[in-house]
């Protein structure tokens, strides 16, 4: 797997290290923090946060620092609440997932029998 963001130290010189590696910013909730770090990539800046889900790391990355750290502390919120399981979901698919459980709410019918095979959905369901 190749990181296209990824730091090539070689090519650094040593006195224009001394800021690469540590975060640009931290948002904290709690004792749960989220690093945020800024590079690059294609000479436009980005805003990356990286977090622990299920033992593996997760990077998310942002062309605006307001959006990183709304993400970041939604993040931190959930580690510190326990619910690593909703950072399962990309910013997009999350709010999808809830305006379609919100819509389905309104009218009494649980998601599940909307998605459910034997309804006339595409594909199988995965064990």
């Amino acid at each position: 797997m190749h990181d296209k963001s990824m730091t090539n130290w070689g090519s650094t010189p040593r006195n224009k290290r001394k800021g690469l590696g540590r975060p640009f910013a931290v948002v904290r909730h709690g004792s749960a923090s989220v690093p945020i770090y800024v590079g690059k990539v294609k000479g436009s800046t980005r805003y990356t946060l990286s977090f622990y889900l299920n033992g593996r790391r997760k990077r998310r990355t942002f062309a605006s620092l307001e959006k990183a750290k709304k993400e970041a502390r939604l993040v931190a919120q959930q580690i510190q609440a326990g619910q690593q399981h909703a950072n399962d979901l990309r910013p997009h698919e999350r709010e999808s997932f809830l305006l379609a459980t919100k819509l389905l709410e309104e009218i009494g019918v649980p998601l599940v029998t909307e998605v459910a095979p034997e309804n006339g959905a595409k594909g199988e369901m995965k064990d």
